[in-house]
């Protein structure tokens, strides 16, 4: 009868596991470049990973531009909306008694208290470079009532879109 001397490390099917060889081979390979004084990164893996991070960046870029001016455009449609909405509720409060308006001055929108030119109070918007407003002149509301010195529509431009906002002769800003 023969007796079996191979130690019983089997796997449950009965199968023996394979001895490893990934274990040794690190180990051999940190105490070899320990040894030589050497650690870190080749160049050619530096290179590598710099490439990718350039190609994601250049991939990206078209996006975050166009993000980049979708939010200008949005932002000052939202901002002469608002002033246009604050001059009509200053005048309707009858704020610093005096009637409210908003004007345009070269690439400023102006809210303002009695006249755009010598205001006794105001506040001011500098539009974006990528931004252009038209239809924007010089609307001021009347007090206690809010209605404008005349309707109009005005309209804001950028290089992806185009939109207006409208304010009616009873006052209406849409």
């Amino acid at each position: 009868m023969m007796v079996n001397t191979v130690p019983s490390t089997s796997l449950r099917d009965g199968r023996r596991p394979l001895p490893s060889t990934t274990a040794t081979a690190t180990a051999t390979t940190a105490a070899t470049a320990s040894a030589n004084g050497r650690s870190g990164l080749t160049l050619l893996e530096l290179m590598l990973v710099v490439g990718l991070l350039l190609l994601l960046t250049l991939a990206t870029l078209p996006f975050g531009s166009r993000f980049f001016q979708t939010n200008q455009h949005d932002a000052a449609l939202g901002r002469i909306r608002g002033k246009l909405r604050k001059a009509q509720a200053y005048s309707m409060d009858r704020r610093l008694n005096s009637g409210w308006g908003i004007c345009l001055q070269g690439r400023v929108v102006r809210l303002y208290a009695d006249s755009c030119a010598a205001p006794t109070q105001q506040e001011d918007y500098d539009l974006p470079d990528s931004v252009e407003v038209t239809g924007l002149g010089d609307i001021w509301f009347t007090p206690l009532r809010g209605e404008p010195s005349s309707a109009v529509t005005v309209t804001i431009t950028s290089p992806l879109s185009s939109q207006q906002i409208t304010v009616n002769a009873a006052g209406g800003i849409y």
